[in-house]
């Protein structure tokens, strides 16, 4: 949204939705996007360190990174008109660059996932289980959240 920084995203991996080692995740701008218009940041390469379990709770809706996890990487912001799409794996650290113009940003997004090779969820041991209980606790701290309630 215009102006606003609430909704804005820090530095994450897609793991809410991510049911399989075998996913791609495409992110198509609607709307121009750049470092006035909002867009999307990411850090090249930072998939290959596997899932981060989240260790920095500053912001209790959304749980991020410590700067450690950064150590060696160079993150990478969109410029871009409508129609290009940005595909990447759902592991890879991203986030919001907010939107400071008078239009909201919109873009769409589609996830592929390989269904043969999902994760077990029944081995509380397994990095998806793993990630499973941080997207519950995620939602746990969203719903007693007074912001996220006024939505």
């Amino acid at each position: 949204l215009p102006n606003e920084e609430f909704l804005d995203n820090p530095p994450h991996q897609d793991i809410y939705s991510y049911i399989s080692k075998k996913a791609l995740r495409f992110w198509i701008p609607l709307r121009k996007v750049d470092e006035y218009h909002g867009s999307m940041k990411l850090w090249p390469r930072s998939h290959q360190k596997g899932f981060i379990p989240p260790d920095d709770y500053t912001n209790v809706t959304y749980p991020t990174f410590q700067k450690k996890h950064f150590k060696g990487l160079t993150s990478l912001s969109f410029d871009n008109s409508p129609g290009p799409c940005v595909m990447f794996n759902p592991l890879i650290m991203h986030s919001t660059v907010s939107n400071k113009s008078k239009i909201v940003r919109m873009s769409f997004t589609v996830d592929i996932i390989d269904l043969a090779d999902l994760g077990d969820f029944n081995d509380p041991d397994t990095e998806f289980s793993r990630m499973m209980d941080v997207a519950k606790n995620r939602n746990v701290k969203r719903s007693a959240s007074k912001g996220y309630k006024k939505l």
